[in-house]
């Protein structure tokens, strides 16, 4: 009887060794500098990475439940997909099944898109073009230029050092950005964004999250809110446009002493304004609950405008 138990324990691990091995990935393709990479991984963990080698290297374990690997190239595209059961239950969803967790390395000039469901990943050091799409996976990016395109359902976006033509958005995700350069565009819809660097254009907008921001050497800048706050610390240029809005929603801007700056604010439906940057008044209309602020600093070359609806609207230094 040990004997049979025996014999029966090591086939069972035997079993799952050879499993899990068949689960490895290690494997390699030349690849040109230039050479577009897609990426496709229900869930689990992705890890991408540029490099200076005209190779497209995946290291790691792939999905328990994955039906097939996928590594090839057609033309001037490498395909990396771990491809899954075509129907799926709640069930598959809250087992215990090892997920992905693989690292993908690719030339640096490469063009990549990333596709997942639950799949976290963690994307840095590329000098062309990154468009990541997720629904429920958390997002990390560094080190990217030229184009990036990041998207998610309910997952957040971390990103750092971004530079070029940048667009992030999420639905009930936080996206927090730091140092990006060039032309920024952050979108959330109940979830929070907090934003600093020295980007040359910005434009952020809200629905009932929350809007931090932190920028210097903006030439444009525009922030929106429904029912979220509000809050800005900028150096404004002088040949800036600054446009700020919210229904609800308060906002609080902080702008430097030596602002050149013409700036009008109009408040609605009880709104109201708080002028902390000059001694000109703020004048409420003869007739409804409205009020405006005209007030210009130093030269006034750049230009101003805010508006609430029954929101507070705060100028300070």
């Amino acid at each position: 009887m040990r004997l049979i138990l025996l014999s029966v324990f090591f086939t069972a691990f035997s079993t799952s060794v050879q499993a899990a091995d068949a689960r490895q990935v290690d494997q390699r393709l030349p690849a040109a500098s230039d050479i577009n990479v897609v990426i496709e991984n229900m869930r689990g963990k992705v890890t991408i990475t540029g490099t200076d080698k005209d190779e497209v290297w995946v290291n790691g374990v792939i999905d328990e439940m994955a039906t097939d690997f996928i590594f090839e190239q057609k033309g001037n595209t490498i395909y990396v997909q771990v491809k899954m059961p075509a129907k799926i239950d709640q069930s598959f969803w809250s087992s215990k099944q090892q997920e992905s967790d693989f690292s993908v390395q690719v030339p640096m000039a490469a063009e990549v898109k990333f596709a997942g469901v639950s799949s976290a990943v963690s994307v840095a050091d590329l000098s062309q073009s990154l468009h990541v799409k997720t629904v429920s996976g958390n997002i990390d990016v560094s080190n990217i230029a030229d184009k990036v395109r990041i998207e998610s359902v309910s997952g957040d976006i971390d990103s750092v050092d971004l530079k070029g033509k940048v667009m992030l958005s999420t639905v009930s995700g936080d996206i927090d950005d730091k140092n990006s350069v060039g032309l920024i565009e952050l979108n959330a819809v109940s979830g929070n964004i907090a934003a600093n660097g020295e980007a040359k254009e910005l434009n952020a907008n809200v629905v009932s999250g929350n809007l931090d921001v932190n920028y210097r050497n903006l030439s444009k800048l525009s922030l929106s809110s429904v029912s979220g706050d509000v809050d800005a610390n900028m150096v404004i240029l002088d040949d800036a446009i600054v446009k700020m809005s919210s229904v609800s929603g308060n906002i609080a801007l902080v702008m430097q002493e030596q602002a050149n700056v013409s700036v009008r604010i109009d408040s609605n439906a009880g709104g109201k304004i708080i002028n902390r940057i000059s001694d000109d008044k703020v004048v409420k209309a003869k007739y409804g609950p409205s009020s405006r602020l005209d007030t210009q600093l130093g030269s006034g070359a750049a230009s101003l405008k805010a508006s609430t609806v029954s929101g507070t609207i705060r100028l300070s230094h």
